[in-house]
Parts: structure tokens; sequence; C-alpha cells
């Protein structure tokens, strides 16, 4: 399995508008989003993760980039937190 890091500049041009401007917000309140893309089998998987108060945060491996995936980041962020974002 190979992974990859994306930069969020490169991501968010797949995300429509409102998801763009969501991940741009998620990336204030916890810098340090990164989109790794890897691959098993031929097909390749999007995951976000980033680090909040030591503990790494992870969505599930996505076959593409779209507005799921932000949403999926958002509920983990705002779940360990505590409140929405």
């Amino acid at each position: 399995m190979t992974s990859l890091p994306v930069t969020l500049t490169q991501l968010s041009h797949l995300l429509p508008p409102d998801s763009r401007n969501h991940l741009a917000l998620l990336d204030d309140v916890c810098p340090g989003i990164i989109c790794v893309v890897s691959g098993q089998g031929g097909e390749p998987r999007f995951t976000l993760e980033v680090e909040v108060a030591g503990r790494m945060l992870r969505t599930g491996g996505h076959r593409r980039v779209h507005a799921g995936l932000v949403d999926e980041l958002s509920a983990l962020v705002s779940g360990h937190l505590g409140r929405v974002i």
C-alpha cells in the first residue's frame, strides 16, 4: 500500500464551493489537516487526517473526493471538541 499526502489547496479544487469554505473553517480551528491518498488493489482511497489535542482523527477511506469527506471530518472534530464547527 502506498500513501501520498495531498495539500488542502490541491484538495479544495476538487470540492464544491460550500465544502471548500467548510474545509477552510476546519483548518482555521485545527490547523494541519492533510489528505492522504492511499492505494490498495489499484483503487485510490482518500482520507482526511488531523491531530486535535494529541489525538489523531481520521475519516474513513473514500473512493473519491466529495462533500461527504469534509462533513465526516467536521463531525469527528465537532464531537472531539464538544462544539459544532
